[in-house]
Parts: C-alpha cells; structure tokens; sequence
C-alpha cells in the first residue's frame, strides 16, 4: 500500500467524526522493529471542528491498523499543537 491508503481504508470505515467533522489529513505509521513487540502498525487523523463556543478545535484520532483505536487520541484549541502532535506519532 501507498502511505496513506490504510489510513484512508480505516477512517473511511469509520464515518465522520461528531465533533471535528473536517478533514484535515490522514497517514499510516509502519510498525515498528522491534523483536518484543508484536509489529502492528499505526493510523492517524488530523481534524478539525467547531467547539461549545464557536472556537475552532483539532482532533487528532489514533488507531492501530486493524481499525482498534489508542489511548493516544486527543484534541486540541490550537492547530500547530495539533500538527506537530500529529505528526510526532509513532
């Protein structure tokens, strides 16, 4: 798969999110290579919506590659923390 794909095949699955309905941008994160860890893979989201007080908020969503989602999931009131953030996964 090109990068990107699983992301896309995973989020597509899963519908539009209720409060940061935007996309934004998606990517896959390969697993990783190390011998203790079962390789699976990562997804992330970038997001974006409209907060209780009209305020522009960022989702940052984050699921492994067979759709399960993480602890890592967040949201945020600022983009560039929710870019870097973004792409700080791994």
């Amino acid at each position: 798969m090109r990068n990107g794909e699983q992301a896309s095949a995973i989020f597509g699955k899963m519908g539009r999110n209720i409060m940061t309905p935007e996309w934004i941008a998606y990517r896959d994160v390969p697993p990783g290579a190390s011998p203790w860890v079962k390789p699976i893979g990562k997804v992330v989201e970038l997001t974006k919506g409209t907060g209780m007080e009209n305020e522009p908020i960022y989702g940052v969503t984050v699921c492994d590659w067979d759709g399960g989602r993480t602890d890592e999931s967040q949201m945020f009131h600022d983009y560039d923390e929710a870019t870097a953030y973004f792409q700080g996964i791994e």
